[in-house]
């Protein structure tokens, strides 16, 4: 009997610890939840953080090789454009070689002269191609101009515009002729051409041949403005001709190669 009353007891007491500990478990959740929220949420927010922080690493470094990538591409496209241009403007001065008798050589456009008064331009040719003084120089349809001199490398071209070029011509249309003068303004004047001679707005100018260094026949320019003196005593008109060739955009010419010529020759 003694016996069954401790056991009961020792059931008891055990029923009751349980209880008393659920009490305390129940108790001790509150507050240990609420700190363990609490730590554990800076934690989720660190480890986000550094989740984002590496996203954001990647992105930049993907932006990066998407920026040089789209660089790349867009000087490629750059250049195939200039490639496309220049083919244009080669495939121009081959059909003029092509048109004009003589033996040419092309050559590339390196320095323009600052000087308002002058109009000459320095190209990658000389000597050493066979490029010598007064040879013609040919460039978009027409006369550009002539050269002026060389060293071995380069040369000083002369444009049809500058104050010091002189070119006989004639009107094409009518036959009259005259001299062309550089004007040093983008602009020549068509000279000693006499007051009741036949030349109109919109003639086309092109070389006489005369003087020995351009051929007969060339395209120099087109008359825009033409006026009569209006002193009596003066015998020529006012004749304003702008040029065939557009000489402030020139970058390729055609220069011709005169072997028979000297220097003596000039």
């Amino acid at each position: 009997m003694g016996v069954i009353v401790f056991l009961g007891f020792i059931v008891f007491l055990a029923r009751v610890n349980q209880g008393f500990n659920r009490v305390l478990a129940n108790i001790s959740l509150e507050p240990s939840g609420f700190f363990m929220e609490r730590v554990s949420g800076p934690s989720r927010y660190v480890c986000d953080f550094l989740h984002d922080l590496a996203e954001f690493n990647r992105l930049r470094t993907e932006n990066k090789r998407l920026r040089f990538e789209v660089a790349q591409l867009r000087r490629e496209l750059n250049r195939y454009r200039e490639e496309s241009l220049e083919n244009v403007r080669l495939r121009s001065l081959l059909r003029m070689k092509n048109a004009v008798p003589g033996e040419f050589i092309v050559a590339r456009v390196v320095g323009y002269d600052v000087f308002s008064w002058r109009a000459r331009i320095t190209v990658d040719r000389g000597l050493k191609d066979g490029i010598r003084p007064d040879s013609v120089v040919l460039a978009g349809g027409g006369v550009a101009g002539r050269i002026l001199n060389s060293t071995i490398h380069y040369s000083r071209v002369m444009l049809v515009t500058d104050r010091n070029s002189r070119i006989p011509v004639l009107v094409q249309r009518s036959r009259v002729m005259g001299i062309l003068e550089g004007a040093g303004s983008g602009l020549c004047t068509l000279s000693y051409v006499e007051k009741d001679a036949d030349v109109i707005q919109g003639d086309k100018v092109v070389t006489s041949g005369m003087g020995g260094y351009f051929p007969k026949g060339l395209l120099v320019g087109t008359v825009v403005k033409v006026e009569e003196n209006p002193r009596d005593n003066v015998m020529f008109q006012s004749i304003e001709v702008r040029p065939i060739v557009e000489l402030k955009r020139l970058e390729e010419l055609l220069i011709r190669l005169d072997k028979d010529r000297t220097l003596s020759k000039r």
